[in-house]
């Protein structure tokens, strides 16, 4: 008989532990080993088997090794409203289940099925580096906005920006956003609810006129505050600035996708990579009306033809971008950004949002503060995962 001793808590990290600890009464049998199988969407996707772990007879399975496999971060869609559902399975979480059984014997047979674990979630988030034992941080953010951003930041009108909203239970879970004029003056109350269990949601004045008319955020609203389960947070109306301001899109560490607006100077540059072939002509030309000639003509046009061909050159687009300056909160979450593993460029070109594929290229990042570092501010160097060939040669 196997007994399962130990099992991770819930709201888990795929990207931590999931330690699974089995005993058995069969541990003197010959040959004896545990079999782990695990499944997925009702499908069996591997078999593991473990010798017992000398003096205690015990086994420990770990399936984060496994399990994190199935999860694909790629499900953002760009869609520039108040709320979006988010696809829930594969994405922020993997439903799984572990199924087990025993193999001992002379020659060994196997013993499948002799206990069957029940179905467990875990999620696409990874521990802050200080807490990395304690592996159901998630669980602190449920019921509310999905992010460690600061509660009050600036907006621009004409930006689009989200954050996202973990509602574990999948009921409606309200919220309320409130207008303010210049004076203080509460203008207007609106209050929503949330009937998704991840959700994508819009905060800047774009966002939610495009969803509740185009004066829900107007000239009069001087500042706006978003109150989501037991947090709330204010965004204050900036005019325009005087660069065009960058935004950035990106999984944060909790497993969902919210921006960051750089708003200061960029500059872009080009890596270009060319390859050559050479020609056995020498010193060949174009002449005369026809082009086809390689008689000189007086008082036609000669064009050489080169002695190497170009057939190949790769443009490699990168972005040196710059925040404004930072509060110690801001710098701790913009962290997040440097560590992420998938970032996204928002172009809009009036009609159409493109979000571009951006690679991070920090290998290193300082936390720096006001009292000992003084106004700071972020430095980000990012290469574009798109390449465009030129012409040939």
């Amino acid at each position: 008989m196997i007994t399962l001793l130990q099992s991770p808590t819930p709201f888990s990290s795929a990207h931590s532990r999931l330690d699974y600890v089995v005993s058995s009464d069969k541990t003197a049998e010959p040959n004896f080993k545990y079999i782990f199988e695990v499944y997925i969407a009702n499908q069996k996707i591997g078999t593991f088997k473990q010798y017992p772990e000398p003096g205690t007879g015990l086994a420990v399975f770990n399936a984060a090794r496994v399990v994190r496999a199935y999860l694909n971060p790629y499900y953002f869609d760009g869609a520039a409203m108040a709320l979006s559902s988010v696809p829930n399975e594969g994405t922020h979480q993997i439903t799984y289940q572990i199924k087990y059984g025993e193999e001992y014997g002379t020659p060994p047979t196997a013993y499948l099925n002799v206990l069957t674990g029940e179905t467990q979630a875990s999620y696409n988030y990874y521990p802050d580096l200080l807490h990395v034992a304690d592996n159901a941080q998630l669980s602190a953010y449920a019921g509310g906005a999905m992010t460690n951003r600061p509660s009050r930041m600036s907006v621009l009108r004409n930006e689009v920006g989200y954050f996202p909203v973990f509602n574990p239970t999948g009921t409606s879970l309200g919220y309320t956003i409130k207008t303010f004029s210049t004076a203080g003056t509460q203008l207007a109350t609106h209050s929503y609810t949330i009937p998704y269990r991840f959700a994508q949601m819009g905060y800047t004045p774009r966002c939610l006129n495009a969803a509740f008319g185009n004066q829900f955020i107007g000239e009069s609203v001087a500042h706006y505050t978003i109150q989501i389960g037991a947090k709330t947070f204010r965004f204050d109306v900036e005019p325009l600035y005087k660069y065009n301001p960058n935004t950035l899109v990106f999984l944060n560490r909790l497993g969902g996708y919210e921006t960051v607006h750089l708003r200061t100077k960029s500059t872009r540059s080009l890596n270009i990579e060319r390859k050559h072939y050479g020609s056995s002509t020498r010193h060949t030309w174009r002449n005369g009306s026809t082009g086809g000639s390689s008689v000189f003509q007086p008082g036609s046009a000669v064009v050489y033809l080169p002695n190497q061909r170009t057939h190949y050159i790769r443009q490699k687009e990168r972005l040196h971008l710059t925040s404004d300056f930072l509060s110690d909160h801001e710098f701790k979450w913009l962290r997040e950004l440097a560590c992420s593993p998938v970032v996204y460029l928002h172009i809009d070109n009036g009609n159409t949002a493109y979000y571009i594929p951006l690679a991070i290229e920090a290998t290193s990042f300082e936390f720096k503060t006001l009292a000992v570092h003084g106004v700071n501010h972020l430095d980000i160097q990012a290469e574009v995962l798109l390449d465009f060939n030129s012409q040939l040669s």
